[in-house]
């Protein structure tokens, strides 16, 4: 993930959200979280985890305006993300069950990003 330059907002048993700050070049950035995907694809769907195990995933990328706020767990702070943008992601990462994908991304992140 930080090899592509994002950011792990959170991480439970068999999740995560992260994210992206738009820079100076956004299609770029957008380009970042889809490497990022298919890293954690060839990683963990293809058998590349550490043990060998073959961990099905669904991503999904979307693009926009967030809210980001921290919220305090004991002694840590976790990031929160809140908003359409999040929302979206969600819906279509929950959509990759039903259409046979494991990612599935909007026309916002994929505008001008090359393919991979």
């Amino acid at each position: 993930m930080a090899r592509h330059r994002g950011t792990l907002a959170r991480a439970s048993d068999d999740s995560t959200i992260s994210y992206w700050r738009l820079r100076r070049n956004p299609v770029h950035d957008r380009e970042c979280a889809c490497l990022a995907a298919l890293d954690l694809h060839r990683r963990f769907c293809k058998g590349g985890s550490l043990d060998g195990a073959h961990f099905p995933t669904r991503i999904g990328l979307h693009a926009g305006s967030v809210t980001l706020s921290g919220v305090a767990v004991g002694d840590a702070r976790v990031a929160n993300i809140t908003g359409d943008v999040a929302n979206t992601a969600a819906r279509l990462q929950e959509l990759c069950k039903t259409v046979g994908a494991w990612l599935l991304a909007s026309a916002d992140v994929a505008e001008g990003v090359a393919k991979l």
